[in-house]
């Protein structure tokens, strides 16, 4: 595993990290099943990206496969239609800042700037940014991309769109052109981007259909902010390893 991390990144998922665990191992492999913390430290130091749950594997291979090479942890959240500035958006920051994420603030010029794009009621011009009912304009969500693109001290954007709510507001066809900016931007290269869609509600068809075309565009697709930061702090960290492996 050593030899290979440094050159291809390795994704392990392994049983018998609780004694409950670890019982079942050793009735199986024995010693092989060592201990944990040792296997950890030992993981670590080779490059591995060890997970929890085939689930995490899933989520994690994703984001190999659909973002380049990061080793930043600089994030800017994007909420549409509200969910940034209140509990949501507590919770984003804190489950990202819990695993190692940092959300930069603005400074007072980008809330300038971000001001002078954004004229909605309810809006918070702050990481995590809430574009409140501004986020269904297709121009106006262009923008704020652009401008955060442009930022030096972000390395990713995650932007929580919510299809249930905003199919409330506005008609498929406007979705769809809401969803077009996300390609479009996808393919500028700028920045990398990560979507949020919680699934429920009774547009689940619809939003099932918006994150199949975003997935089919490059743009990985995760069902809440946890999932997402938990893959994008692996692979942070694992490039993170490739860029001192290779100095």
């Amino acid at each position: 595993l050593a030899e290979i991390s440094p050159i291809k990144p390795v994704v392990l998922l392994k049983g018998g990290r609780t004694e409950a665990g670890r019982e079942m191992a050793m009735s199986h492999t024995g010693s092989l099943a060592g201990s944990a913390a040792v296997w950890k430290a030992a993981m670590k130091q080779a490059g591995v990206i060890e997970v929890s749950t085939l689930e995490e594997m899933a989520d994690t291979l994703m984001a190999l496969q659909e973002l380049p090479p990061i080793t930043g942890n600089r994030i800017a959240i994007v909420s549409q239609l509200g969910g940034g500035a209140g509990g949501a958006g507590v919770l984003a920051a804190d489950v990202c800042t819990s695993l190692g994420l940092e959300l930069p603030p603005f400074t007072g010029e980008i809330k300038d700037k971000l001001k002078s794009i954004i004229n909605a009621p309810g809006s918070i011009l702050r990481n995590p940014l809430d574009l409140s009912l501004a986020g269904r304009q297709t121009a106006l969500l262009r923008k704020v991309l652009e401008l955060l693109a442009g930022l030096a001290d972000i390395d990713l954007i995650m932007l929580n769109e919510r299809p249930t709510f905003l199919l409330a507001l506005v008609s498929e066809a406007e979705l769809q052109a809401i969803n077009d900016v996300l390609v479009d931007f996808k393919h500028s290269d700028k920045k990398p981007l990560v979507v949020i869609s919680p699934p429920g509600g009774i547009h689940e068809k619809e939003r099932v259909e918006v994150e199949g075309r975003l997935s089919q565009a490059g743009i990985p697709v995760y069902p809440s902010f946890e999932r997402a930061a938990k893959a994008l702090a692996n692979i942070i960290r694992y490039w993170g390893f490739r860029d001192e492996a290779e100095r």
